[in-house]
């Protein structure tokens, strides 16, 4: 990799990690990486770390789309946002397969020495993403094949309750 600024180095990054192999994390990541993200094990420094967060979600949504929406650099920093789409077709925190489309948005801080990533600092809408896989009512699965009929029904019940309650 030839630029190694820090905006260089974080799209180098999303790329590897859209592309869905890995292949070339090594290129990117310091060998003592520390991952502070959701799925992260906390404290546990390595690109293997990293590397199996990484599998762990693609396992789950295997046609992840990755798309970085901004990207800032400051230092030695790069900060990006970005969105995730995919679908739900592999277990996800103990949720099985859906088959339901998603999409996750975030925003990294990325901090970049010698044209490796050092350090990572991540936050996303994981409460949203969960909202997206399971019925927030029942704490159930929401089914995929769920029609436009049932979901009318649970809405004309929903308004009949509140009617009542008027």
């Amino acid at each position: 990799m030839q630029n190694k600024t820090p905006g260089a180095v974080a799209r180098r990054l999303y790329e590897i990690t859209a592309a869905g192999t890995l292949d070339g994390l090594e290129e990117v990541l310091a060998q003592d990486v520390m991952d502070h993200g959701v799925g992260a094990e906390e404290g546990t420094p390595g690109i293997a770390n990293v590397r199996t967060s990484l599998e762990l979600f693609r396992s789950a949504f295997p046609d992840l789309q990755l798309v970085v929406d901004d990207l800032f650099e400051a230092g030695d920093r790069a900060v990006t946002r970005w969105t995730v789409r995919g679908t739900h077709n592999g277990t996800f925190q103990g949720i099985p397969a859906t088959g339901r489309t998603i999409r996750l948005t975030g925003i990294d801080i990325l901090r970049v020495a010698d044209g490796r990533v050092v350090e990572r600092w991540a936050s996303s809408d994981e409460l949203g993403l969960l909202q997206q896989l399971v019925d927030r009512r029942e704490g159930n699965r929401r089914s995929p094949r769920e029609d436009a009929a049932s979901a009318e029904r649970r809405r004309a019940d929903r308004r009949r309750q509140a009617a009542a309650q008027a």
